[in-house]
């Protein structure tokens, strides 16, 4: 059975530097700037295979670190998310058999049919993403149904890991 790691988050400098640069910087970019934690979000290399050759890890999917875009303006926003989906697109594309992204949730679900795994049900946090349009019609269309977390309850990140691991 393949180990996968979900929501592994990666970043890219653009978006580091434009949300640095914001009059009130997110504090979550707090953590980039201890150790080497900032080298390891923006490498979707040879650094974070060998970290999941490490760790025991098959597939790590891909999503981009908190807050991503959603702190930004409009146009730079709508830029970097597009740069951010090309750039994990290209990781993935350089290690099919090793990288699924987020922004790739037909490739992610094909991923899992491909290992005979059935998505039934997802469970997501209430970010952005998983309250969009796309999302909820992706979803729709391979008749999964969509469960979020409460929101303010962290201890909901580890009860959704553990039924996961509970159902594989």
């Amino acid at each position: 059975m393949p180990i996968i790691a979900i929501e592994e988050h990666w970043s890219m400098p653009d978006l580091t530097a434009a949300l640095r640069a914001l009059p009130h910087p997110d504090e979550s970019l707090v953590f980039g700037e201890m150790r080497d934690n900032q080298e390891r979000l923006e490498d979707l290399e040879a650094g974070r295979i060998a970290a999941m050759n490490a760790q025991g890890v098959d597939v790590s999917i891909l999503a981009l670190t908190p807050p991503a875009t959603q702190s930004l303006p409009p146009g730079e926003a709508l830029a970097l998310s597009r740069a951010a989906n090309d750039v994990a697109a290209a990781a993935v594309a350089r290690n099919p058999a090793r990288l699924r992204s987020m922004s790739f949730w037909k490739r992610a679900h094909a991923f899992f049919a491909e290992c005979e795994i059935t998505v039934e049900r997802v469970l997501t946090d209430n970010g952005a993403c998983y309250r969009s349009r796309h999302w909820r019609d992706a979803l729709a269309a391979a008749g999964i149904a969509h469960k979020r977390t409460r929101p303010y309850r962290p201890q909901t990140n580890c009860e959704d890991l553990q039924a996961l691991f509970r159902s594989v």
